[in-house]
């Protein structure tokens, strides 16, 4: 992951297995249905807030980690999968604009104020994926989502998890 420049925004794939609910830090228990979900997130810092630092520790196990994040709690369900991510480099804040983006293409709101207990903007930085096949690739869901994020941000790049 070394490609990365400092700053961007990020689109974690995550799929949920099974229905489950998760105790999400201060947001309480968390309902989630089985499916395909986009957590968009963004690292505009230096050091452990780089886009490099925060990807490799989103993709780091549960174990290696102290659950910070909203996201981490997610993460941290045996029921869920980290199948990818898109980074997007940019010196300016893109997660609400990603959000809002990707929520023209058959995603909804998931979770309210999931990753967004600070923004005015988005009741949510996690959606769920509609219309996405149970069975598709989650390389072909990254690849549409990375072609759907480029048409506004040419600086896009997909990444796979490190066993993969």
């Amino acid at each position: 992951m070394s490609f990365f420049p400092p700053t961007g925004a990020y689109v974690l794939l995550i799929r949920v297995q099974t229905p489950v609910t998760i105790c999400v830090g201060q947001l309480g228990n968390v309902e989630f249905v089985a499916g395909w979900y986009a957590y968009v997130g963004s690292a505009m810092g230096r050091t452990s807030t780089t886009l490099h630092s925060r990807l490799k520790r989103h993709f780091a196990p549960a174990s290696q980690k102290k659950l910070h994040w909203h996201v981490d709690y997610l993460l941290a369900s045996p029921q869920t999968v980290l199948a990818g991510a898109i980074a997007v480099s940019s010196i300016e804040r893109l997660e609400c604009k990603i959000v809002q983006l990707l929520r023209g293409v058959n995603c909804q709101f998931w979770g309210p104020r999931f990753g967004a207990s600070d923004c005015i903007v988005c009741s949510s930085h996690l959606l769920l994926l509609r219309l996405v096949e149970e069975n598709l690739p989650s390389d072909s869901i990254l690849l549409t989502m990375q072609n759907d994020i480029q048409q506004q941000y040419p600086e896009v790049r997909m990444v796979l998890p490190p066993d993969a």
